[in-house]
């Protein structure tokens, strides 16, 4: 994780290398100096609803909105992952350009204390991440 002033709106931008099928990985903004409560982005390589785009506080998670195909990025190739997010709480999410995710939600209106990514078991390279709006 890293402490950064994230404003509400913003994009963040991060190149993803997916080397096996197990596992998965979480990425997104938090709210103040606790990691547990903000957006976090889980990608499960080639499950059904491999892509959720999860609201999560320290006693429980909800799920926003979720990616219903299998989504495989495991064939070796770096995928560009953006996700923006207006002032208004759209958000829009997609991968290598296209879009997979289309949704507004106004559960966090303050901005964002930083940015955490957690690997649950699987074998990934994250580079060039890059998030607009922020201060470090």
């Amino acid at each position: 994780h890293i402490s950064a002033n994230i404003s509400n709106a913003f994009a963040i931008s991060v190149a993803i290398v997916s080397k096996a099928e197990d596992g998965s990985l979480e990425l997104g903004p938090y709210q103040g100096s606790n990691r547990d409560t903000g957006y976090r982005l889980a990608y499960t390589p080639g499950a059904e609803g491999g892509l959720e785009l999860l609201g999560v506080s320290p006693y429980r998670s909800a799920v926003v909105d979720l990616y219903e195909e299998p989504l495989k990025l495991e064939d070796g190739r770096s995928h560009t992952l953006l996700w923006t997010r207006d002032e208004n709480g759209e958000m829009i999410i997609s991968v290598d350009g296209k879009e997979l995710l289309r949704v507004t939600d106004r559960r966090f209106g303050k901005e964002f204390g930083g940015f955490t990514l957690v690997n649950r078991g699987g074998d990934y390279g994250v580079q060039n991440v890059s998030i607009s709006g922020s201060k470090m």
